[in-house]
């Protein structure tokens, strides 16, 4: 195979070397901002492939509003995933949109305003789109759960060590008697579950969790991330959040799953167990917080929402102590 003289090889190399969602996003709009220099871009991401209505604005370069221009934009996305026959032209003229797609599964869109583009910065654009689309598929097959949609055990620990790098580079710019938001993990497990396959079969089981996964993307907010951690095990990262308001979205939650009614099933109930997530532990003394509250949790009634930190201050658990305190240094 011999390759084209003079063809930049260079973007499709970095884009398709990226191992990481954010920097793909990243990448991907350094090269449209460098092939379409002085036109306004917005990016949307999908948080769902396919799935009206779960846009996310990552980058938008417009004078408008976030919020005004979703609403408009979202209109238009909606129309094309819809196939719907006429879209406003209003809400069209003067843009290029391109679907971010992969076998009719729309991970995004493009929009691009002020559109005075030759045929070879067209030509560009749409094949970066291309290479995009098609490395956000293998990123999504690799990090998502084929069944729930929702994040993997295997990214779960990349994500949560940000969030404490994150939180770690916060608190230096912060006096300790700071009260601002922190980051929380919460750890959910169906309730009787076992029994639930038992009784129904998996194949009605892995609809409930199917249910679940909805219900999750429903409720919580679209910076907080969803994991399907294993089994019935599902975990969110929480970010921002003061304890109060952390109780009150889980608790919240708990009791729509519970009036929530699964078909075949009837009503099902979680149990949760959540913790603050401190900068100074280890990730796997978090795990262990967390699920050490939602032990109690489904020790003690099941169907409830058990935090940590709270549950220590009760003496009703024991604190699990981070082992890298007792480390030595050489």
């Amino acid at each position: 195979m011999t390759l084209q003289t003079g063809f930049d090889y260079e973007p499709i190399i970095e884009l398709t070397s990226q191992v990481d969602v954010d920097n793909l996003h990243r990448v991907f709009i350094r090269l449209i901002l460098e092939t379409s220099p002085g036109h306004r871009i917005r990016l949307y991401s999908n948080r769902m492939s396919a799935a009206v209505g779960r846009y996310e604005l990552i980058f938008n370069t417009s004078n408008q509003t976030d919020s005004d221009i979703v609403e408009k934009d979202t209109q238009v996305m909606d129309a094309i995933i819809n196939e719907t026959e006429s879209i406003n032209d209003g809400l069209c003229e003067q843009k290029t949109i391109l679907p971010i797609m992969v076998r009719n599964l729309y991970f995004g869109f493009l929009f691009i305003e002020n559109i005075d583009f030759s045929i070879e910065q067209f030509q560009q654009v749409s094949a970066y789109s291309a290479i995009y689309a098609n490395q956000l598929n293998l990123l999504r097959t690799n990090n998502h759960d084929p069944l729930t949609g929702l994040l993997n055990r295997q990214t779960f620990n990349g994500a949560i060590e940000k969030l404490i790098l994150k939180s770690s580079n916060n608190r230096r710019h912060r006096d300790n008697n700071d009260s601002s938001p922190h980051h929380y993990y919460a750890m959910l497990d169906i309730d009787n579950f076992k029994r639930l396959n038992d009784k129904f079969g998996h194949l009605i089981g892995d609809e409930v969790l199917l249910s679940l996964a909805q219900l999750m993307q429903q409720s919580f907010r679209e910076d907080d991330l969803l994991f399907r951690y294993g089994g019935e095990e599902f975990a969110v990262l929480l970010k921002n959040i003061d304890e109060p308001t952390v109780y009150q979205v889980l608790e919240r939650f708990c009791k729509k799953v519970a009036d929530n009614f699964f078909p075949q099933v009837g009503h099902v109930t979680i149990s949760i167990g959540c913790c603050q997530i401190d900068p100074n532990l280890l990730v796997t003394t978090i795990i262990e917080r967390a699920d050490k509250a939602l032990y109690f949790a489904k020790s003690n009634g099941k169907n409830q929402v058990c935090n940590y930190d709270v549950l220590v201050a009760e003496n009703k658990i024991t604190e699990t102590v981070d082992s890298q305190n007792d480390i030595e240094l050489f």
